[in-house]
């Protein structure tokens, strides 16, 4: 909300709601890392972190794959809103976006289930190839849509 105050833009229901499920599937990514991390180096102890135990694993699994996915829910809902409207062109181009936020959500689910992600899928987000190119095609999507 600051980042489009400060540049003058609307803040938009959809802007709200879309980056409230994705942040919170990160913020989850986080957790689930820390406390997979820390479940590991002690082994057989009843580990918290921040609040969490080695039980919430499988409920922040699930929390944090949820939201991420309805995030891409959102994102199809709000391309179906903004056909209707004259904002984008080229708005059949817009759907292209969907796979590749559900492919990228679900790499990074598989990846810190697997024990691979590191504490911040932001930091691992600039770091990684297939991500990057997720991010390039995903902005392409919606710059070729308004032309």
């Amino acid at each position: 909300i600051a980042g489009a105050e400060s540049m003058l833009l609307e803040t938009t229901f959809w802007i709200i709601t879309f980056s409230m499920f994705i942040f919170l599937s990160l913020a989850v990514v986080k957790r689930f890392t820390e406390l997979l991390r820390q479940s590991h180096i002690k082994q057989n102890a009843n580990i918290k972190v921040r609040g969490y135990s080695e039980k919430d694993l499988p409920i922040l699994l699930t929390l944090g794959l949820a939201t991420g996915l309805i995030s891409v829910l959102i994102l199809a809902l709000y391309i179906n809103e903004v056909s209707q409207i004259s904002i984008y062109p080229q708005k059949e181009i817009l759907w292209l976006s969907c796979p590749l936020l559900f492919y990228w959500i679900s790499r990074v689910w598989f990846l810190t289930s697997r024990g691979v992600m590191n504490y911040d899928p932001v930091i691992f987000a600039l770091k990684d190839n297939q991500s990057r190119l997720i991010g390039i095609l995903f902005l392409s999507v919606f710059l070729l849509a308004a032309i």
